[in-house]
C-alpha cells in the first residue's frame, strides 16, 4: 500500500491479481473481471515458469485461494485492498474538458477538504481548489491555463519561480503553469475526484 503495508502469498493468480488491482487503482474492478484477467496472466507466466506452472490451480480452487486472500488482505490492513457493492461513477482518465463531482466542485469554494466519488474526503491546496472548481466540462487545458494566468498569477495571489531563482517571462510561467495543471489533473482523476 501506499504506507508501506505489505501482504505476500505463493498462489500466483493471487500474486497477479493484486498486481492487476494496483495497475486499475483506484478504479474498481469486479472480481469475475479480476479472477480471469489474473488466470490468463498467470497462465502466460506459466508457460516460461515451470515453477509457477507446478503450482497452477483449477479454476474452482483459484477464485477460493483468491477470495480468502482478498479477505486476509482486506482483514490485514483496508489499505491493501477495498470492496464496494458498486461502482462509483469516476474516471481515472483526463478527459480533454476534464468534469469534477458537482459536489467536489461546490466544496473546493470552501476552506477544507472535498468529498470524492469514493465518499472519502480528500485535502486540497489552493491549486487544486481553484483548478477543480473550474472543471465543469467548459475547460480544456489552455482555458484553465488563462484562468489562472487572469486570476491568481494576475493578482499576486500565485507566483512562479523556478529554481535558478532568475526572474521569468510571461511565456515561461505559462510553460510551468501547464505542465502543473498536467500533473494536478492526473492527481485529481487519480483521487477520484473526475467523472466521465
Amino acid at each position: 500500500s501506499g504506507e508501506g503495508i505489505a501482504i505476500s502469498t505463493d498462489h500466483p493468480v493471487s500474486k497477479v491479481a493484486l498486481n492487476y488491482l494496483a495497475e486499475q487503482w483506484p478504479a474498481p474492478v469486479t472480481f469475475d473481471n479480476l479472477l480471469e484477467t489474473a488466470r490468463a496472466r498467470a497462465a502466460s507466466r506459466a508457460a516460461t515458469d515451470s515453477d509457477t506452472a507446478s503450482k497452477a490451480g483449477h479454476k474452482s480452487s483459484d477464485a477460493e485461494v483468491l477470495t480468502a486472500n482478498l479477505l486476509t488482505a482486506f482483514g490485514y490492513d483496508s489499505s491493501l485492498v477495498d470492496f464496494h457493492s458498486y461502482s462509483p461513477a469516476f474516471t481515472p482518465n483526463v478527459s480533454e474538458r476534464p468534469v469534477a463531482s458537482p459536489v467536489a466542485r461546490y466544496q473546493a469554494q470552501q476552506a477544507g477538504p472535498v468529498t470524492n466519488l469514493r465518499h472519502e474526503r480528500v485535502t486540497l491546496n489552493s491549486l487544486d481548489s481553484f483548478l477543480l472548481y473550474h472543471l465543469d466540462g467548459g475547460h480544456d487545458r489552455a482555458a484553465l491555463l488563462d484562468r489562472l494566468m487572469d486570476g491568481p498569477v494576475a493578482q499576486g495571489v500565485l507566483t512562479v519561480q523556478p529554481e535558478s531563482q532568475e526572474p521569468v517571462t510571461e511565456d515561461q510561467i505559462r510553460a510551468i503553469l501547464a505542465a502543473e495543471i498536467e500533473h494536478k489533473l492526473d492527481w485529481l482523476a487519480c483521487a477520484a475526484l473526475l467523472v466521465a
